[in-house]
């Protein structure tokens, strides 16, 4: 590896070195706090409705500790791109950025950040920035980085309310006889998410939901757990750095 490009990859080791432990404390919080209930459907009279639901609200701490973890991968190609403008003898090294243009023509036009630095680097590593498409409908998982690194500033990313990881029941011949009816799409109403019908003489110790921490803004990683979510993008990192290694 290119000394020069050190600096990008810690960024990345260490939002990925601070996955197992915010992982642990996500499943640990998971585990104590969602929980299902069966809700009566007084106008049925064979079915009720089985419905997950959160004892307490998802720390935000989780939300900032995610932002943080994507901050540091999206830091990871702006530090790239100024070991590139040291490396090409750049003079003015405080405007440079790593390119991520809002759409193909803006990226085009040169309307976007970084776009000097871009102009002046030389043209093989210019071609290796443009072959990215560096922009929303060229490469979906970078746009995403970047959308998320933007967004972390106004709102969580991430949310428990939905895609339950799986259901299972203390009890699998009751389970065979007493299965649950999922809905195609999970629904949400005042906090709980409807899974699905069960029988009315079903019974709430009789089933138990695993969940899991998504990633809550549409795109390309949308219903991705917050982990993979990292992983992947800390793998694409990785793999944009490496196309700078060498000559």
């Amino acid at each position: 590896m290119c000394a020069d490009l050190a600096y990008a990859h810690a960024s990345i080791d260490w939002a990925v070195s601070n996955l197992p432990a915010f992982e642990q404390r996500m499943q640990a919080w998971l585990n104590l706090n969602i929980d299902v209930r069966i809700r009566n459907i007084e106008s049925d009279p064979a079915n009720n409705m089985l419905v997950a639901f959160e004892k307490e609200p998802m720390p935000l701490v989780f939300s900032a500790e995610f932002g943080a973890l994507i901050n540091s991968l999206r830091s990871s190609l702006d530090i790239l791109a100024t070991a590139l403008a040291y490396r090409n003898g750049m003079a003015n090294k405080d405007k440079v950025y790593f390119p991520i243009a809002q759409t193909e023509s803006r990226f085009l036009a040169g309307n976007y950040k970084g776009a000097e630095f871009v102009k002046l680097l030389p043209h093989a590593e210019r071609l290796k920035i443009e072959a990215l498409k560096p922009y929303d409908g060229g490469h979906s998982l970078l746009w995403m980085l970047h959308h998320l690194d933007n967004t972390r500033k106004h709102r969580k990313l991430i949310e428990t309310q939905t895609r339950p990881a799986s259901l299972t029941t203390s009890d699998i011949m009751f389970f065979r006889r007493n299965p649950v009816s999922y809905h195609d799409q999970l629904v949400h109403i005042d906090g709980e998410t409807e899974l699905g019908s069960v029988p009315k003489f079903a019974r709430k110790s009789e089933y138990k939901i695993t969940a899991q921490i998504i990633v809550a803004e549409p795109g390309c990683l949308y219903g991705s757990s917050a982990i993979a979510a990292i992983r992947y993008l800390a793998t694409m990192a990785r793999d944009i750095i490496a196309r700078f290694d060498g000559p």
